[in-house]
């Protein structure tokens, strides 16, 4: 699944709020706590946490971790729940309408179980994943235009 929206902020702003993986609670609606595991000397790569959301009306706390980078273009994401792998890219790229966020979200069901559930639920899930996850995209394009109008008045 690739959803994305344009953001009217610097390229630098938008990475800056992408990889503030510690604070994101703060601006993304949906998640309630994030605790930071492991978190590497330099960069990105290695950053480990767990992020409680709610999905699906109800709270659900994740283990994930960025797997791979490149500064101001994108860092991929993994994590594995009830049997099933997600990986997940969020890139930024500069347009000239402002930066354009991208997020890429694969599964891949590990488990019969999970391969059973993939196949019965997924036609009725999507929508559902879908949306929680543009709602992300709106809480960090408002929150990036956000700090752009802030340091423009400054």
């Amino acid at each position: 699944m690739l959803l994305s929206t344009t953001i009217a902020a610097a390229l630098e702003t938008c990475w800056q709020t992408i990889t503030d993986i510690e604070h994101c609670d703060q601006w993304i609606t949906s998640i309630q706590q994030i605790e930071i595991l492991t978190k590497p000397e330099q960069g990105i790569v290695g950053l480990k946490w767990t992020e409680t959301r709610m999905m699906f009306g109800k709270p659900a706390t994740e283990v994930m971790q960025i797997t791979q980078s490149q500064p101001q273009q994108y860092y991929q994401v993994q994590s594995e729940s009830c049997g099933t792998l997600f990986d997940s890219k969020m890139a930024l790229k500069q347009t000239d309408n402002g930066v354009e966020l991208s997020m890429q979200i694969d599964t891949k069901p590990l488990t019969y179980s999970a391969k059973i559930a993939s196949f019965l639920l997924s036609w009725m899930m999507k929508g559902q994943f879908k949306k929680a996850l543009q709602q992300d995209l709106d809480d960090i394009k408002k929150h990036c235009e956000k700090i752009e109008t802030r340091q423009t008045v400054s």
